[in-house]
């Protein structure tokens, strides 16, 4: 079972409030927003999780699904939209206590299942993926590219078995017995990565990036990140633990197209690229590189 950010709502009982990873996209009823965890009313109709959107005005209480679920084009050069889903500390960490989930809450969690569910892929480092456990997606036909050299992975875990999974390595990285994009000689050229992934995924439009920061930074260095999903969360963790990009030295401006806040003090925020155009999102809208 995938449970990244992420043991959060796969640890406790329905009381707590948090409900399987798409069983409330099947019994969910638009019945009122609840701004705290993910749960049910007195009637036992299933409450959707909700913030209050600051940006852009007016201010309003707006479902999640109704801040991220809107129009993603593909990118001016007509390669698939890439976005960049994480949480991080006030104090600018992205893991505590050795993983993500001691920075999440219910609400994080929603935001990263609500993109999950529109992603056509994900792509993420081999060192998060044994972080964090990930296996199989629920989502037919998603794909799950895991980025490493070294071709550290366990090819025997459901995300491999399942079929989902496929490694986007080098020429040089040692055959696993799975599916793989070899682009580049000696280090991974992701931009052919992101130009190859139609050959996976037929009609590929948008492609969610999980981390780790390695990953993170390579993608950001090579001008791929149309967008960024921040989950601020509140508390400073201390440490030295890795920041969001950890690359090389790059300029790249970004418009803010969201900012919510819920209950809990966490922020949520959601940066575009400059120079994309696209609607924007909540006023209008209805509804490493791996070791």
């Amino acid at each position: 079972m995938w449970i990244s950010r992420r043991h959060l709502w796969a640890t406790c009982a329905s009381p707590c409030g948090h409900l399987p990873r798409d069983g409330h996209t099947q019994a969910r009823r638009r019945t009122g927003c609840a701004t705290g965890p993910i749960g049910h009313g007195a009637a036992g109709d299933v409450k959707i999780p909700c913030m209050r959107r600051l940006h852009p005005g007016p201010a309003a209480d707006v479902t999640i699904g109704e801040l991220y679920d809107v129009p993603r084009p593909r990118a001016p050069d007509g390669r698939p939209r890439i976005g960049i889903c994480m949480v991080s500390s006030l104090d600018g960490s992205i893991v505590f206590g050795g993983g993500s989930a001691g920075l999440s809450s219910a609400n994080d969690i929603e935001v990263l299942l609500t993109l999950r569910r529109l992603a056509d892929v994900i792509m993420v480092g081999a060192g998060t993926v044994r972080a964090e456990g990930y296996g199989a997606p629920r989502k037919a036909g998603q794909r799950i590219g895991v980025v490493t050299t070294s071709g550290d992975v366990d090819a025997t875990s459901p995300l491999f078995t399942s079929g989902a999974g496929f490694l986007i390595c080098t020429d040089e990285t040692p055959d696993r017995g799975v599916e793989a994009l070899r682009v580049g000689s000696g280090r991974i050229d992701l931009a052919q990565a992101v130009d190859r992934l139609a050959e996976l995924v037929p009609d590929v439009g948008f492609v969610q990036a999980e981390g780790g920061s390695h990953l993170n930074g390579a993608l950001l260095g090579a001008g791929l990140v149309d967008e960024l999903h921040l989950t601020l969360s509140p508390q400073m963790v201390g440490g030295t633990g890795p920041r969001l990009a950890d690359g090389p030295d790059v300029a790249t401006a970004f418009d803010l197209a969201h900012l919510a806040v819920d209950e809990g003090s966490f922020v949520f925020s959601r940066w575009v690229r400059r120079g994309i155009t696209e609607t924007t999102s909540g006023a209008t809208s209805g509804a490493s590189t791996g070791g």
